[in-house]
């Protein structure tokens, strides 16, 4: 989102098929990114630890992503 609210960019979940791992590769993507904060339906304890190491801010929603993150 920008400043006014607006929604800018959504990326499709490179480890989406993947099976162990999957973690790793979503965070760095992330970092890539230069994410800060990241929204998910749900994650593991793995992604979790993963996010605070990389100081990303992490929230659990439901829902359509522009619906999130507007919301957020």
């Amino acid at each position: 989102m920008d400043e006014n609210g607006n929604f800018l960019k959504s990326i499709r979940n490179p480890a989406l098929n993947i099976g162990g791992g999957a973690s790793t590769e979503v965070v760095n993507l992330l970092v890539r990114e230069s994410c800060k904060i990241f929204i998910a339906g749900q994650f593991g304890f793995k992604m979790e630890a993963q996010l605070k190491a990389n100081n990303i801010d992490y929230y659990i929603k439901q829902g359509s992503a522009k619906n999130v993150v507007q919301k957020f």
